[in-house]
This record gives C-alpha cells, structure tokens and sequence, in this order.
C-alpha cells in the first residue's frame, strides 16, 4: 500500500513516516489513549513513498510484558480509500440534489404507486398551502380537484397515471390548493423503480401555468371576438350587396325591356334607320340577357369572369384553370372565396409588376382550394406587404382571418424575384353556426 519495502521503514518513526505532518498530533493522542484502554479505533491518512495519501482505518491493541507494561502496540489497518471517496461523491451528490430540489421553481411530489405521498418540495407545499405532515401519508388525490372548470371529471386521473405512466409522461390539468385555489400545472411525470427495477412510485414535476393559461385564453377569445366581428360585417355586407344587385337587377331589366319595346315601334313605324335600330335591339337583348345571368352565375364562371375582367381592364393577363368542380358550395363560402380571390388578384396588379397570374380551383376530398400564382417580384413571406386599403378592398389580414373562421387556411409561397404563389383551402362543408 505505501510502497515502502520492509527494510525501508523498519528501526523508523512511524508517524514520521508514514503519517502526514498535520495529522501526527491527533495520532500519538489516539495512540496513547488505546494503550491506556488496552484498544482503540480511529481513522486517518496515510502517506506513501511517492507522496500520495490513503485513508486507513485502524484497530490498535496491545501486548503487556511480563511485567503487565504495554510492550508491544499491535495496529492492523484497513484501506478505505475508495469507500470513502465514493461516500464523499454520494454525499456531495445528495446534497446538490437536494439543493436543487429544495430550489427548483417547479413542484415535485414524489407518490407511492397506491397514491400515498412521500416527498413534496417546499416550492411545492408553498404553492398548494400545506405543511409537510398535512401532506405527507395522503393521498397525492388531495390536490386534484373532482373537476376542472371546463367541468372534465378528474377523479380518476391519480389511478390513470399509476395505470400507465407512459400516457402521462406529459400533461396539463388543474390542480386545488389547501384554500381552494385553483392552479393550471404542466406535469412531467416519471415512474421511479428501486434497485431491482420493479416500479414502486411516480415522481411528478409541475410547472404553475396558471397565469399563463389565463393569458393565451384571453388572446383565443379576443381572436375569436375579431373573427366574429370580421365574419359578421361581411355578411352585411354581402346582403347590403344582394339587395343592391336585386334593385338594380329590377330596374335595369325593366328600363331596358321598355327601351326595346319602344325600339321596336320605331323600327316598325320605319322612323329611323333600320341598321342603326337593329343593332340597337341586339345589344338590348344581350344587355337583358346579361342582366338575367348575373343572378345564375355560379362560382366557377365567377371566376372565369373575374380572370377575363382583370385581364380586360389592366396590362397582366389572368387566366383561369379549373382542376375539378366542387358539386355544391355554400354562399358564405363562394363569396369568402371569390373577395379574396378578388384581393389576391388586386395585390398581383398593384405591387407584383407581374406579367401572368393564373388563378387555379380544385376539390381535394372534402376540401375546396383556390391558388393565385403570379410571376412578379415577390416578397419575404413572412413580412407581408402593406397596402392602402382605401379601395375598398379587406387585405391580406383579413383574408386570412375570413378563411380561419371558416376552418380554413392560407398559406403564401414566396421569395424576392421568384413570384409569389397563395394557396386558399376551406373545408366543403361549414358548421351550422357559419353555414
């Protein structure tokens, strides 16, 4: 152990040469004191021939000679260094640990598999409003209450988890304080096993999100409260829209039938030029005829008409292609679907500098889509453009709010010179509340 031969240390000191200098003191006063009781035990260094040190735990007894004096001292000594080293590292180990716990700004409760709690954090009783003897030896079902303020049951949760932890490996439930207090907590919850891997308990760490929770769920409604408000100026909208179109859908039908009877007379009474009265009453009849259709037009010729009118009345050409033709569209989802189309197409004129735009429609499954694509100068997807919205026009925000609340989604393709390419996808059918 030393490193010394037998030849080296004998007719020595013994503490001189084996026993480190700070250490000799205490030594001889052990020594002494198991000579007086005849026995003695301690435990010190031990210093070795190239300078290192061992630990050494001794048992120390004496032979007396004839005379009944100490004779010899007898030590047999035990080296213990890596025992101690290793309770030293537990140690220190277990007291991070428990630091760490102790200081942890999370509740961890750790219960036996029956539900009895053994261990509870103090950020954890501060949080619930208990004493560690009001806790530990309950049941950890004390600070779940029976049920959420959604109304879900919650009493059987505690033998859920115990049933099968790997299904609650994470998950987010209330929890009641020992005042009633309710707390929104994410839990991670950990089986524990002992030495021979047979599961005995679950260790569970909860992190308070109730503040948290409170705020994402006044956002949600504040979101829900705009799509609403969006959703509903729309529709009055629209409607202030039909009766517009039905009055001058009346009118018009009714001014321009009479403009072709009174035509007619002329031209039988051979007033006028006949060529002139002629073409006169073919563009009455298309005009009639016209002013009819507008009430049949369906959404697939809408936007054929809407691709042939933006390409009449501005320098880009706007085709249309029609992948498949949905057999049935709600209104409210037609008219979403053609003002943003409408929009899309808009933002191509004003700001793309682009030369073609085709517009695309198709049906996948149970689900409608309409994509705009343009060649233009595109843009960084992720900051969209801002634009005057004094043209009477709703933007690309409330696009993209009127096609959330009605189940769907946008999403914008695009990257500077490449074009830009916004794909529209709303579900066929709406719930009754916005059908």
């Amino acid at each position: 152990t030393t490193g010394y031969a037998a030849g080296d240390v004998q007719g020595r000191s013994f503490t001189r040469t084996l026993i480190p200098k700070g250490d000799r003191k205490r030594v001889r006063a052990d020594i002494q004191q198991a000579v007086e009781r005849e026995w003695g035990q301690y435990e010190g260094k031990w210093q070795c021939r190239d300078g290192s040190l061992r630990t050494v735990s001794w048992q120390i007894s004496t032979i007396r000679g004839n005379e009944g004096e100490v004779a010899f001292i007898i030590g047999t000594g035990w080296d213990v260094t890596r025992e101690r080293a290793a309770e030293h590292a537990l140690r220190d180990s277990e007291e991070k640990y428990r630091e760490l716990v102790e200081s942890a700004r999370s509740a961890i409760v750790h219960w036996d598999l029956d539900g009895t709690l053994r261990f509870v954090n103090e950020y954890g009783l501060h949080l619930f409003g208990y004493r560690p003897e009001e806790l530990i030896g309950d049941n950890v079902s004390v600070l779940v209450p029976r049920t959420d303020r959604n109304g879900n049951d919650l009493t059987g949760l505690v033998s859920a988890i115990i049933e099968s932890p790997a299904d609650f490996w994470m998950n987010e439930n209330e929890n009641i304080a020992k005042d009633g207090t309710c707390y929104w907590i994410s839990w991670s919850n950990r089986l524990v096993r002992d030495d021979e891997g047979t599961p005995v308990g679950i260790m569970a760490v909860g992190v308070d999100r109730t503040e948290q929770k409170a705020a994402e769920e006044q956002l949600e409604a504040s979101r829900q409260h705009l799509r609403d408000l969006a959703a509903e100026v729309a529709q009055v909208e629209q409607r202030e829209r039909r009766q517009i179109a039905t009055l001058l859908h009346d009118n018009v039908g009714q001014l321009l039938a009479f403009g072709k009877l009174k035509l007619r007379g002329m031209l039988q009474r051979g007033e006028y030029d006949a060529e002139g009265l002629e073409e006169m009453l073919r563009y009455v009849d298309e005009a009639i005829e016209e002013t009819a259709a507008l009430e049949q037009l369906g959404f697939v010729a809408a936007l054929q008409w809407l691709a042939d009118e933006f390409t009449q009345r501005h320098r880009v050409k706007v085709s249309f292609e029609c992948a498949q033709e949905p057999e049935s569209i709600a209104d409210e989802l037609a008219i979403t679907l053609f003002e943003a189309t409408r929009e899309l197409i808009t933002n191509v004129v004003k700001h793309a500098e682009a030369g073609q735009v085709i517009v695309r429609l198709g049906v996948k499954d149970t689900w409608v889509w309409v994509e705009v694509a343009d060649d233009g100068v595109g843009f960084e997807a992720d900051v969209l453009p801002r634009s005057n919205r004094r043209d009477g026009g709703f933007g690309l925000s409330n696009v993209r709010e009127r096609i959330t609340y009605l189940g769907g989604d946008l999403e914008i393709v695009s990257t500077p010179g490449t074009g830009t390419t916004v794909t529209i996808i709303c579900p066929l059918v709406l719930k009754e509340s916005r059908a």
